[in-house]
């Protein structure tokens, strides 16, 4: 995790200040590094809220970023501050199990099987494998990152592609190729059906016949100047740099098959990453190059490019997944002006 993230936790209420600074001062040292990730957690509402905003972010991070008992040495000082509630203890325990960090401050008030009749009533909901829970704003998020999103009618195929400047848009090589199909694409934005499931109206918009046109066929990315500013509109999207790992959620924002925009949020785990390419499950089709792939947060790690029987990098064993390209990749080969219009994120 980059140590020089900017601090994000805001003005707190007296016991958030009291829970934060117990973290920092008495378990500073020992947790080392850790230290970084926590300026990240939202420590406002109230005291369970704030310690579930913790556990999940640090659920996020326990795949090659955090060590294990780093987070368990957390964990167990958490659910010593003040999860005094059953939901609480039961999350914070249930991770704790699950790593094999530590015993458990408590256990869950369940009989085990074979062990008599089960009270239903007394019986507290629980999260059942992965914690999917998200909060309603995830949605209003998700819905705000496809507005830059877009169809790409080059004639003879289809594509995606998405803003991430005013006037520019990201998608494939294999897409848009040159400028001879860029001066023939069309790129319609809210083609999508509403609530109603009716087409909403769509809008029309060119390339800039003298604009900026970037391609690389290794990498399969076109970077394109549209002839007006549809930002200023639609939105942009932004690049991240955070590292991707295995078991991540991906999520795609897409054109399928030609199809009205769809979004995949199902089994979309990460299955393969480096510095290059990023091999996921999350459900694409014909139509679908050139898509932006999206992690909870809704900024871009990837552009979707590839589907089907798959190897990975330094192997020859084939995988039914689909894979993009990083955008830590794409930034490598943009000139420095074209950088500084974009926006990129890390922390």
């Amino acid at each position: 995790m980059d140590k020089g993230m900017p601090n994000r936790v805001r003005v707190k209420p007296a016991g958030k200040i009291r829970l934060y600074a117990m973290i920092m001062a008495d378990y500073a040292e020992e947790l080392g590094d850790l230290q970084a990730a926590l300026p990240q957690v939202d420590f406002e509402g109230s005291e369970l809220v704030a310690l579930g905003e913790l556990v999940q972010m640090l659920e996020a991070y326990r795949q090659g970023i955090l060590q294990p008992k780093a987070l368990g040495r957390l964990l167990k000082a958490v659910s010593e501050m003040g999860a005094t509630m059953r939901q609480g203890y039961a999350l914070l325990d249930r991770v704790l199990q699950q790593h094999g960090l530590m015993i458990p401050g408590r256990t869950a008030d369940i009989a085990a099987p074979g062990s008599g009749p089960i009270n239903l009533a007394k019986t507290e909901e629980k999260i059942i494998g992965e914690n999917t829970l998200r909060h309603l704003f995830f949605l209003e998020k998700g819905l705000e990152a496809a507005r830059p999103v877009a169809f790409v009618d080059v004639g003879a195929w289809t594509g995606t592609a998405f803003l991430v400047a005013s006037d520019l848009v990201l998608t494939n090589h294999h897409v848009v190729t040159d400028r001879g199909q860029a001066a023939r694409a069309v790129f319609r934005f809210n083609y999508q059906l509403n609530a109603n499931g009716t087409q909403n109206r769509i809008e029309e918009y060119r390339v800039a016949p003298d604009g900026l046109f970037l391609t690389d066929k290794n990498l399969d990315v076109s970077l394109i100047q549209l002839a007006e500013p549809v930002g200023d509109r639609w939105g942009t999207l932004r690049l991240s740099l955070r590292t991707t790992v295995l078991g991540q959620r991906l999520n795609i924002i897409q054109h399928p098959a030609g199809m009205p925009k769809q979004i995949s949020l199902q089994n979309n785990f990460v299955q393969y990453a480096n510095h290059r390419v990023v091999q996921y499950l999350t459900s694409t089709l014909g139509g679908s190059s050139g898509a932006p792939v999206l992690d909870d947060r809704w900024d871009v790690v990837a552009v979707h490019h590839a589907g089907g029987m798959l190897s990975e990098p330094g192997s020859d064993t084939l995988f039914c997944r689909n894979e993009g390209i990083l955008t830590g990749a794409i930034l490598q080969i943009l000139p420095p002006d074209v950088r500084r219009r974009l926006q990129i994120v890390s922390d």
